[in-house]
């Protein structure tokens, strides 16, 4: 029989030196060369660790939803100093979207995330959300947990099928709480940003 591939080297020189394999086994001089590396563990089928974020009632997907993908998104939210009309101060910093790129649980990159709110797969497909609910996060300090439905899809991929994103776990994001001013009209900041994005399907 020939030499086994597959990280483990051939035992067939030491057979060779013994009478038989019993012989190696009780003789203190002969070598084992077989490597001793264990055996590889399984790999999981990530659909099976997806599992829906424990949100409040109003964040939830719609009854008839189920968990199709999640990933993870790091980047900026990006805002300009614009005046308003009738709100209080004259000017604030106004939201303008979102620049992020999307990964699964290992870092393997998935797609990216922008102004839309858009969120564009690798393979081409996108979906096209519109906020529905919005809810503060655990820490004040961090941008708002949102439900969001689908209002267009496109392409065959991945995104095509989507009908709600809940964006939760967020990490920053809010907007700066000073600098925007008659004197700094159009300027923009861009804030370091991070979630988690829960993406379902109709059953």
């Amino acid at each position: 029989m020939g030499a086994r591939s597959g990280g483990f080297r051939s035992i067939v020189p030491t057979v060779a030196a013994c009478a038989t394999l019993m012989a190696c086994a009780t003789d203190p001089g002969a070598t084992w060369t077989a490597s001793q590396e264990p055996a590889a563990k399984p790999v999981e089928n990530s659909l099976s660790l997806l599992v829906a974020p424990v949100v409040t009632e109003s964040l939830k997907a719609p009854a008839g939803e189920t968990l199709a993908m999640r990933a993870h998104g790091r980047g900026v939210q990006v805002y300009a100093c614009a005046a308003r009309a009738g709100e209080g101060s004259p000017v604030a910093w106004e939201h303008q979207g979102a620049e992020t790129d999307l990964t699964d649980d290992s870092g393997q990159r998935l797609g990216r995330h922008y102004a839309g709110p858009t969120w564009q797969a690798n393979d081409g497909s996108k979906v096209v959300g519109e906020v529905v609910t919005k809810s503060p996060a655990p820490d004040p300090h961090n941008a708002k947990w949102l439900l969001i439905k689908a209002r267009a899809t496109s392409g065959t991929g991945v995104l095509s099928r989507v009908t709600s994103i809940q964006r939760v776990d967020t990490v920053g994001g809010r907007p700066p709480s000073e600098g925007c001013d008659a004197s700094h009209l159009g300027d923009q900041q861009r804030v370091p940003f991070e979630a988690a994005y829960y993406f379902y399907e109709h059953r």
